[in-house]
């Protein structure tokens, strides 16, 4: 965890920020086609430098980056009867 000062003697956590994209799709009825339904941007609230998966608590997702890359992650969801 690395503490950043701030106004004098405060310190204050400095969060990872790595981001991703989520794109939700679904299928247009009678043809084999995905479109996109909502894209959501996302960025990691933990600390910087932690381990494994980044997480966005916010929106309650995680996901998995490179250092420095902007993945873009898909994620199908069926359409509600």
């Amino acid at each position: 965890m690395i503490l950043v000062p701030v106004f004098g003697n405060v310190l204050v956590m400095q969060r990872c920020g790595q981001r991703a994209v989520l794109v939700i799709t679904r299928v247009v009825e009678g043809t084999s086609t995905s479109v996109a339904r909502h894209r959501i941007e996302l960025v990691c609230d933990l600390a910087s430098g932690h381990p494994g998966e980044h997480r966005d608590a916010v929106k309650d997702e995680t996901w998995e980056a490179e250092p420095g890359r902007t993945p873009t992650l898909l994620r199908h969801e069926e359409d509600d009867p």
